[in-house]
C-alpha cells in the first residue's frame, strides 16, 4: 500500500524557537539585583573584581543576545518584517551592553559603577514593553505557521485512518486510540488558534509542545499497525 510512503512519517511541523531569558525583565540581565558594597569594599582590588564580575555578567547577557538573534534569523517560520523589527529591538539592547562594559572597564570609583548600573537598568525597563511585544509579535507567527501545519498532519491522519481500517481492520484498539487522539489533536489545534488571537506567548509555546508530542504518538501508532499488518511503507 504505497500510499504510505512518504506520508505520515516524512511530516516535519516545525513548532517555534527558544527564546532566551534575558528578555523577562529582570530575570535575565542580573545587573539589576546587582548591589556594590557601601563599606569597606572601596579598595582597588575590590573594585576591579565587581568590574569583572559586570563585565561578565554583560558578557553573558551580549551571547544571549547574539544567540537569539541567530535564532531568529534562521527561523523559516518568521516574516522579514517580523525578523526586521525583532532584530532590531535586540541589537539596540545588545548596543547598550556594550556601552555599558566599556564605561565600566574606565569606572574608578564604586558611585560611577553604581550609576552605570542605574542607567543601564533604567533602558532596560524603558523598553521591555518594546521588548516584550516584539518577541509577542514573533511567537503568534509562529503558533499561526504551527497551526496550519498541524491541521495539514490532521487531514492526513484522517485519510490515513479510513485507509488502515480497510487494509487492518483487525488493528480496532490502536486504530481507536489513533482516533481518539485525532479528536484531541483536534482541540489542541483549537486552542492554539484562540492562543494567537489572545497573543498569548506562554499558552502558545505550551500547546505547540503539547501539540508535537500528540504528533509524535500518533505517528507512533500507525507505524504500529502498519508493522502488525505488513503494510509496506
Amino acid at each position: 500500500m504505497t500510499i504510505f510512503k512518504n506520508s505520515i512519517f516524512k511530516f516535519i511541523l516545525i513548532l517555534g524557537m527558544s527564546m532566551p531569558a534575558v528578555f523577562y525583565m529582570t530575570g535575565g540581565i542580573v545587573l539589576v539585583a546587582y548591589a556594590l558594597p557601601t563599606g569597606g569594599g572601596s579598595t582597588a582590588a575590590s573594585l576591579e573584581t565587581q568590574k569583572q564580575v559586570l563585565i561578565a555578567i554583560a558578557d553573558a547577557a551580549i551571547k544571549k543576545l547574539d544567540a537569539a538573534e541567530n535564532a531568529i534569523q534562521s527561523n523559516s517560520v518568521l516574516s522579514a518584517a517580523t525578523k526586521q523589527t525583532t532584530i532590531a529591538v535586540l541589537q539596540g539592547a545588545e548596543d547598550q551592553l556594550i556601552s555599558y562594559k566599556a564605561q565600566i572597564a574606565q569606572a574608578t570609583t564604586a558611585a560611577e559603577i553604581q550609576a552605570l548600573n542605574q542607567q543601564l537598568v533604567g533602558y532596560l525597563q524603558a523598553n521591555k514593553t518594546v521588548i516584550a511585544e516584539a518577541f509577542k509579535a514573533a511567537f503568534t507567527e509562529i503558533g499561526a505557521a504551527a497551526a496550519v501545519k498541524a491541521e495539514e498532519f490532521e487531514a492526513m491522519v484522517e485519510q490515513t485512518i479510513k485507509l488502515l481500517k480497510i487494509a487492518c481492520p483487525q488493528q480496532i484498539a490502536t486504530l481507536s486510540a489513533l482516533e481518539d487522539q485525532l479528536d484531541a489533536l483536534e482541540i489542541k489545534i483549537e486552542a492554539l488558534k484562540a492562543a494567537v488571537a489572545a497573543k498569548d506567548s506562554a499558552a502558545i509555546r505550551q500547546i505547540m509542545s503539547e501539540i508535537s508530542a500528540l504528533i509524535k504518538s500518533m505517528s507512533a501508532n500507525i507505524k504500529i499497525i502498519e508493522a502488525e499488518c505488513d503494510i509496506p511503507v
